[in-house]
């Protein structure tokens, strides 16, 4: 049994595969019960799982042949139906991504059909993914009241669903009718609540876990100093600035490009962040399929004090005062950074007023809520497709532009990438929607950073981290004794 100490269990949701895929703390558990139609290796490109091969040739119509060795954790076979079914309610999800959904549906011989309305090139990578698109039992799941599907599970991954403690553990055992269960070497998984970082350092010294996830830069510094393994700390979190620019001088573009301008992106990640940074553009450079550019060389990137002060005299604008709303309950480690930033815009005539609130009151956003302020914090983790980091140009409920002109051409760019489906072309679209984005400035990226360090025991072999930190190679993990 590997135990492993984590900040949380899971939360809003509990492992419903459906309606408990979003927190991060639910999705790691979920990616060891559950198997996706297609994997990821670790540069992005998309390999078999739960289907063997697929076929898209028009975009619009995917045909996927299922495995006929796979069963789930009751003992029952897992059949394209199921498929079908897993598709058909994880679909609704995504409405921006997976717009013009149509249908999935298994087919007289064994396989899968998933149609589109129109071409889509999201989907793919959406179902390949290790945090949203599960498969699971299409009977289990009806049979299954919300508030069991919440404590319990039953998927065809490596491990099953043992127990949970509220506050203080869940146990996952293994799967002995995974279909390469004579190469899960793990009796099962423990993972410990431990909110405290210097806690779940200590529960790795003392031996009660043989690996933790740390949060804190200084603390993932002391575990490397004791002798543990480094894991996954991918640059995955950007910390993006959205715009809501109506009413606020954020509305003007010079504006805009001046505050871009009067960032010193790499003093802001020294000072700020403890050196504990990188610079971003929307693809994190922690994402195997981020762009080759260098951020520096995007518009309106490179730190210069006298063109923002220059773009800031021309603006029309005597006060220049914006209004930068954070979650002050889950960011206190962005504080700093916050502060750096007012510093920073002061010299260039702009002031920042910084308004802490609660995230509960900030996600109010995601069902519609208009922005609290011009500039309102979001850290972006990573996605499953790389059209979610446009969401602030996409038409999603993080897209505050409404009809301003401005970001109507690169609202049009994220559409086509949605809906290309050829790999070459989306590139380009995404390398064209960075352009517009950083040119028009509608998203402000001062800078990326981890999502997390993960520190193991060297008595854990045999386990490599993945580039998306899911965890999701814990199966080929073992215990040295």
């Amino acid at each position: 049994m590997l135990r492993y100490g984590v900040d949380s269990l899971p939360v809003t949701g509990g492992l419903d595969p459906v309606n408990g895929t979003q927190p991060l703390a639910n999705r790691i558990v979920l990616a060891q019960m559950y198997e996706t139609l297609l994997t990821v290796d670790d540069d992005g490109t998309l390999q078999p799982g739960i289907a063997t091969d697929w076929d898209a040739t028009d975009g619009k119509t995917f045909v996927f042949t299922i495995r006929d060795d796979v069963s789930f954790a009751d003992g029952t076979p897992l059949t394209a139906e199921d498929v079908a079914y897993s598709i058909s309610l994880a679909a609704p999800g995504a409405p921006d991504q997976l717009a013009g959904f149509r249908e999935a549906r298994a087919t007289d011989d064994g396989k899968v059909e998933v149609q589109f309305d129109e071409p889509n090139g999201a989907f793919l990578p959406i179902a390949s993914a290790w945090s949203g698109m599960f498969i699971f039992s299409k009977d289990w799941y009806e049979t299954t009241s919300e508030d069991e599907r919440m404590r319990s599970a039953n998927g065809s991954g490596a491990f099953a669903f043992e127990s949970w403690e509220d506050g203080v553990k869940l146990i996952l055992k293994k799967n002995e009718g995974y279909r390469d269960a004579d190469k899960v070497k793990l009796d099962g998984i423990e993972w410990v609540q431990a909110s405290d970082n210097s806690a779940r350092l200590a529960m790795l010294q003392q031996g009660l876990v043989e690996a933790a996830d740390i949060s804190d830069p200084v603390i993932a510094d002391q575990a490397k100093a004791a002798g543990f393994v480094p894991g996954a700390s991918p640059a995955l979190r950007n910390m993006n600035l959205m715009i809501s620019a109506a009413g606020t001088p954020l509305e003007n573009i010079d504006v805009r490009r001046a505050v871009s301008l009067a960032i010193n992106r790499e003093e802001l990640i020294e000072v700020g962040m403890g050196g504990q940074g990188s610079l971003a553009l929307p693809v994190p450079p922690g994402d195997p399929r981020k762009l080759d550019e260098e951020p520096a060389d995007a518009p309106y990137y490179q730190y210069d004090l006298a063109e923002a002060k220059r773009l800031i005299a021309g603006s029309g604008y005597s006060d220049v005062t914006i209004d930068l709303t954070y979650a002050g309950d889950i960011s206190a480690a962005d504080v700093p950074m916050l502060e750096v930033l007012k510093e920073q815009l002061k010299q260039a005539g702009i002031t920042l007023n910084l308004k802490a609130e609660a995230w509960s009151n900030i996600t109010a956003v995601f069902g519609g809520a208009p922005a609290p302020s011009g500039l309102l914090l979001i850290p972006m983790i990573a996605q499953s497709d790389v059209s979610g980091y446009f969401a602030a140009t996409s038409g999603s409920v993080l897209d505050f532009w409404g009809d301003n002109p401005d970001a109507q051409s690169a609202r049009a760019l994220v559409q086509q990438m949605i809906h290309e489906p050829d790999v070459d072309k989306r590139r380009a679209l995404v390398q064209q929607a960075t352009n517009e984005i950083t040119d028009k400035v509608l998203l402000l990226i001062p800078a990326s950073s981890v999502m997390g360090y993960e520190y193991l025991s060297p008595k854990v072999q045999g386990y490599t981290p993945d580039p998306f930190m899911g965890r999701i190679n814990l199966k080929n993990a073992s215990i040295e004794q």
